[in-house]
């Protein structure tokens, strides 16, 4: 039978802290990744908002015109996003809280009641 040493289960201590930092490193990229893309859409979409040209609306093949549809997407979407993120993390902290320092917070439920439900 193997034993265990020490430096064993040293090696696993650093094996997990390097695949905890390779996650956190992904998650930090992706994330500014996503902020530079909206950040260079609108720089786009400020530097080309006043454009001008010859066609009726989004119909047509204006490669500018599809990509302030597709920014202003984006934006709708992001700004929708932040706002249900807001309001979560807020009623989160609220529970928390209450919990954290003792609230009463008593759920009325059949059970909790007592009460016998008839068929």
């Amino acid at each position: 039978m193997l034993q265990k040493t020490h430096s064993d289960d040293k090696y696993c201590q650093i094996m997990q802290i390097r695949k905890h930092t390779l996650k956190r490193m992904t998650a930090s990229a992706v994330c500014i990744f996503f902020i530079t893309a909206s950040a260079l859409s609108s720089a786009f979409v400020s530097v080309h908002t006043d454009h001008s040209h010859e066609h009726n609306g989004a119909e047509e093949r204006c490669s500018t015109c599809i990509l302030l549809a597709t920014a202003e997407n984006l934006f709708k979407t992001v700004f929708t996003v932040i706002i249900n993120a807001v309001f979560a993390f807020t009623c989160l902290n609220t529970v928390f809280y209450l919990y954290n320092t003792g609230a009463d917070i008593d759920f009325f439920t059949p059970i909790r009641l007592k009460v016998k439900l008839n068929n």
